[in-house]
């Protein structure tokens, strides 16, 4: 065996895996026990919690603590409650909350457990394969990854589970494939897989695990820009899996790793971990943060302790105010040989009343008014129920959501006055997904982007529109900035892209070579839109404001349509002549308080003479396109 240690090391394989010859053995698939039917109750009963033994020392785990239930092979189940699917089943413990909201039942070293092809007594802290987990109603897997180069690409053993030693599972079989068996049998299930961990990883192989992990879960991902969604919204978009991945090369698609609270020891004694885990209660945590409170440590002999009735008592549910309330994941050990997943059902049960929301259509709709005051909002379009326009809520509560899915053929233009879209209205067609976000400090709702791209991002071009996006914004600043940006070569029709600048310096907006190039100047915001003509028009733009001084006494083409100039005493010249190229319809505005009168000069005005510009003046231009020349409106 020891020569087939170090022939490992050098193959960069599992010494298990490796025959007497030092030959590879072929993989064997895990087998997964399939989700059964079962004739799910109407009521549902929670256990009280009965006081913890105290600190006693003992060599052997503790077997289970489950109350009006039946223990066996390391699964206390309850004699009425529903789990495989009971995000799901009880909508009304659930639906409204989001997924860092929730309270969620989690195993600790998840793929570390006694099914698994190697056990070792003092990494095995689970009774059951993580696919028995999800199927018995944990949501939250705490994985550690390990990378082996020596096994092919496309090979799953090159991502293995480890914490100490290696457990001989894999992330794609034993894992992504155990939520894709739990989302298959029960579409409303939601999961966190929290990569938390990883070993002999380079950036390659980061990419290579997000490969696969994205090609495995597909549409099943819930982006982070979908971390504002509640349970009903994330249902009708049909997400389901949450990647957390605790390393600085993750993935778009991936959120911030799940923030684990520890102790930071072994072998505390029970009431020292009481005290942590009550302190961890304590502290807030902000919106959208992943946090979980880690319940588990040794026995004094290095086995992973058995805390079941502890943590029934730490994490009692039955009330508003009951312990459980404070947290939000809870990561165990033997985490199924108590009745800790009811408790949490129970305990959501409490915080979804604080919530609202509410699947709606467009016939449920009064005159295409989408109601005011609701906390969530999923509202769906089809053929036969759709309508031809739709207004936003004019008040609603801080952080409140509005998701809209648009499944019928028929657009329908939906009225934002009161959001942050640079105009009044938005065109909705077939498959289009989008997503407000009310602020009551603005008093407005926030359209939230598909997409935010920089020049550090993707350079001097706007990257394509994907099919499912609906509005993307490119952003620059001063050290994140470009002199000429290009719009997408490719879009969905009555997509948007929003461009904008907070940089000290100009840059020129392309389009096709026939359209005119704009100008971006520092804080200006343009709107396109991809028309019928798979052509960006350009729905929003600024007005470019100078003073006369900085306008001089020739105007230069401002790269937009409206330009303002004022003249005041000490910003003042003589003589000012508008530029001498323009676009068809651009419109060039001169006022003045200023005490002495400039001249406008005639040379390109329709009218050849030369205009007076007083105190108290407005005089406006329109180029005319045809005679290269400004007329007077």
């Amino acid at each position: 065996m020891s020569d087939n240690i170090s022939l490992a090391e050098q193959m960069g394989v599992r010494p298990e895996d490796l025959d007497e010859h030092g030959v590879l053995k072929p993989y064997v698939e895990p087998e997964f026990v399939p989700y059964a039917p079962a004739p799910y109750p109407d009521t549902e009963q929670f256990p009280s919690s009965d006081p913890a033994p105290g600190d006693e020392p003992v060599s052997t785990p503790r077997i289970g603590w489950c109350p009006n239930g039946s223990i066996s092979g390391g699964i206390c189940s309850p004699f009425n409650n529903v789990r495989p699917n009971w995000m799901g089943y009880y909508s009304g413990a659930t639906a409204n909350l989001r997924v860092d909201e929730l309270i969620l039942p989690g195993t600790h070293n998840s793929a570390t457990d006694k099914q698994a092809p190697q056990t070792d007594s003092y990494d095995t802290c689970q009774d059951v394969s993580p696919h028995s987990q999800l199927q018995t109603g944990i949501r939250v897997l705490d994985l550690r990854v390990q990378f082996y180069f020596g096994y092919p690409q496309g090979d799953p053993k090159r991502f293995a589970i480890f914490h100490s030693t290696n457990s001989g599972r894999n992330v794609e079989r034993d894992c992504l494939q155990a939520v894709i068996n739990l989302y298959t049998a029960h579409s409303n299930e939601v999961v966190i897989l929290d990569f938390h961990q990883f070993r002999n990883f380079t950036d390659a192989a980061h990419r290579e695990l997000a490969t696969v992990i994205k090609n495995r879960l597909g549409s099943r991902l819930i982006e982070p820009r979908w971390k504002l969604l509640v349970l009903r919204q994330l249902w009708e978009l049909q997400k389901n899996v949450v990647i957390a991945y605790n390393n600085d090369q993750r993935d778009p698609l991936f959120w911030p790793g799940v923030n684990q609270r520890w102790i930071g020891k072994d072998r505390p004694s029970s009431s020292e971990l009481k005290s942590f885990v009550e302190q961890v209660g304590r502290e807030s945590k902000p919106d959208y943060e992943l946090r979980s409170i880690q319940a588990h440590k040794y026995t004094l002999v290095y086995q992973p302790d058995d805390m079941s009735p502890d943590v029934m008592s730490w994490f009692a549910a039955g009330e508003f105010n009951s312990p459980i309330m404070k947290f939000h994941i809870i990561n165990t050990d033997w985490s199924l040989r108590c009745r800790h997943i009811d408790n949490c059902i129970h305990a959501n049960s409490f915080r979804n009343q604080e919530r609202t929301s509410v699947r709606l259509t467009p016939n449920s709709l009064t005159n295409g008014f989408i109601p005011n005051g609701i906390g969530a909002i999923v509202l769906v379009t089809a053929n036969g129920n759709w309508s031809a326009s739709m207004t936003l809520p004019t008040r609603t509560i801080n952080k409140a959501t509005l998701l809209i899915i648009c499944k019928a053929q028929l657009q329908t233009t939906l009225h934002v006055p009161n959001s942050d879209f640079l105009i009044a209205d938005l065109i909705l067609k077939q498959n289009d997904v989008v997503l407000f976000q009310y602020s009551t400090a603005e008093l407005k709702w926030i359209l939230q982007p598909d997409r935010v791209y920089s020049p550090n991002t993707s350079g001097g071009a706007v990257p394509v529109v994907r099919t499912d996006e609906k509005l993307i914004k490119y952003q620059m600043a001063d050290g994140n900035w470009v002199a000429d940006v290009s719009l997408p070569t490719s879009a969905p029709v009555f997509s948007y892209v929003e461009i904008s600048s907070s940089a000290s310096y100009d840059s020129h907006i392309h389009r096709r070579p026939d359209q005119r190039v704009y100008r971006l100047q520092r804080g200006d915001k343009y709107l396109f839109m991809l028309n019928n003509q798979a052509t960006w028009q350009a729905v929003k733009t600024p007005i470019h404001s100078y003073g006369a001084a900085q306008a001089g006494a020739q105007m230069e083409d401002t790269g937009t349509e409206q330009t303002r100039v004022h003249f005041k005493n000490a910003d003042w010249v003589r003589e000012i002549t508008l530029p001498l190229t323009a676009w068809a319809g651009d419109e060039v505005t001169l006022t003045s308080d200023a005490t002495l009168t400039a001249t406008v000069m005639g040379t390109n005005l329709v009218s050849g003479t030369s205009i007076q510009l007083k105190t108290g003046d407005t005089l406006k231009f329109r180029y005319a396109a045809n005679t290269r020349k400004w007329r007077r409106i």
